[in-house]
């Protein structure tokens, strides 16, 4: 039975070993020995089968394999230090942590595009029709994600309509368009962080009506 040369095996095992470095430390503290053990005994039947072709082939793999695992193990890891921690902390379930974030980077897009919108020149309309469609896309997500069975669509719409219905009487509809963002951003996280908690949903329409109300009372200053 033929055996892999020395200095060829502790030098296979030695980069191997070298390559765990690239996955997560904790995932090296539990998995690392057990990884490298299989990588022996990969290595001695591989060797037995196919000698050095053998060996250059289980490399391939080897590499493919760390590879594409590694990267899913950090993204596991991104999952769980960034997104899962937090949002647990403040008792959310951690599979809304990726959507609440998905939902605030829309709204931080629809607010920052309609502030460039109008400070190009463009038209304050298109503007604030962007900005009330990133809203309403990022309500979407979270009635998806919560299941809130309409209350955060429906807090949503409610402030905008506080921002579009004072276009009726403003004497300047550009100006109070310009000046009067859609505050999304506070219904998505009250509700997310409401619902949670298991407390009634529908509360959100009275914390959405008490923004709306005093939304149109500006207008009449």
């Amino acid at each position: 039975m033929a055996s892999t040369p020395i200095s060829a095996a502790s030098f296979s095992e030695r980069v191997y070993e070298w390559l765990l470095v690239v996955y997560p430390a904790a995932y090296r503290r539990e998995y690392g020995p057990l990884m490298l053990q299989l990588f022996r005994d990969l290595r001695r039947d591989t060797w037995r089968r196919g000698k050095r072709w053998g060996l250059a082939m289980l490399w391939l793999r080897v590499l493919g394999d760390v590879g594409t695992t590694a990267w899913a193990e950090h993204v596991s890891e991104f999952r769980r230090s960034i997104v899962n921690k937090p949002v647990e902390k403040f008792g959310v379930p951690p599979s809304w942590g990726i959507w609440l974030i998905v939902s605030a980077a829309i709204l931080a897009a629809g607010l920052l595009t309609k502030v460039l919108m109008s400070e190009t020149g463009q038209s304050i309309l298109l503007a604030t029709a962007v900005l009330i469609a990133a809203n309403l896309i990022a309500a979407t997500i979270m009635e998806v994600v919560t299941r809130s069975g309409g209350a955060i669509l429906g807090a949503m719409l409610t402030l905008v309509a506080s921002v579009l219905v004072p276009v009726l009487w403003v004497d300047d509809a550009s100006s109070w368009l310009r000046e009067n963002p859609v505050n999304g951003g506070i219904i998505i996280l009250i509700a997310s962080f409401w619902i949670a908690r298991g407390k009634s949903r529908w509360y959100l329409f009275l914390v959405a009506l008490v923004l709306a109300v005093a939304q149109i009372g500006v207008s009449f200053l």
